[in-house]
Parts: structure tokens; C-alpha cells; sequence
């Protein structure tokens, strides 16, 4: 071998191991990265701790919502702007019919808990703040 082909080699190597390297990374931190809510996210925790009624109240009113979604009698439905849910499919199927209104009835409680403690304009939940975001009514 000539000498010119040690640096190619070189960087070749090099360029392969670039995504072992993020592969080892991510392991080693992202489950980390995952869980942690940013600090945002724990100001708003910390903003509906001295809250607990209201959170108590829209939790249960979800889990009751969720009951009658779970046995098919659940009135969610999404608004027809919504195109992520226009396939008949998601009517159609009960399964997907089932996570689609959880998924909504979710969205809409946590709407109502932001809205209702008064969050929404203060800076905690920014990506809460203007009507029509990409959470609640894409």
C-alpha cells in the first residue's frame, strides 16, 4: 500500500464509526432526553401542583370520557378541518375509532386544564398560546 492510502482509509474508518458513536451516545443519555420535560414542561408541573383540584377534576372527567370510549359510546368526535382523521378508516375500524377519540379526548383536557388555571398567556406553555397550534386543532 502507498502511503496516500493511509488518510483515505483513515477517514473512511472515521466516517463509519460516526454513527456508532451516536448510537453509543443515545443509548447512554437518551432514555434521559426522553423522560426529562425540559423547562417548560416543569414549570407547568410546578404551576398545576398548587392546582390539585382542578387537575383532580379534569382527570376524572377524562377517565369517564375514556369509559364510555372504551365501551363504544363516547360522543368525540374530531372537527371535519381535521384532515389528519378524513381516511373512513379511522371510522370505520372500532380500534382506531377508539384511539382517535382518546387521543382527542386527551388534547381537549389538556386544553381545558391550561386554559382553565389561567397558563396559556403567562409564558409556561408556550406552544399552548396561540389558537390553532399544531396540539390541539391541526
Amino acid at each position: 500500500m502507498s502511503a496516500d492510502a493511509d488518510p483515505a482509509r483513515s477517514a473512511t474508518a472515521e466516517a463509519a464509526a460516526a454513527p456508532l458513536d451516536l448510537l453509543l451516545s443515545d443509548a447512554a443519555t437518551g432514555m434521559l432526553r426522553r423522560v426529562y420535560p425540559g423547562g417548560s414542561g416543569l414549570r407547568l408541573a410546578a404551576a398545576l401542583a398548587v392546582r390539585p383540584r382542578l387537575v383532580a377534576g379534569r382527570g376524572t372527567r377524562l377517565a369517564g370520557e375514556l369509559a364510555r370510549i372504551a365501551v363504544g359510546r363516547s360522543p368525540v368526535q374530531p372537527s371535519r378541518r381535521d384532515r389528519r382523521f378524513a381516511d373512513p378508516g379511522w371510522a370505520g375500524n372500532p380500534l382506531l375509532r377508539r384511539a382517535m377519540q382518546a387521543y382527542l379526548a386527551a388534547a381537549q383536557t389538556a386544553e381545558g386544564v391550561v386554559a382553565e388555571a389561567g397558563l396559556g398567556g403567562s409564558g409556561l406553555v408556550p406552544i399552548f398560546d396561540a389558537p390553532g397550534t399544531y396540539v390541539y386543532d391541526h
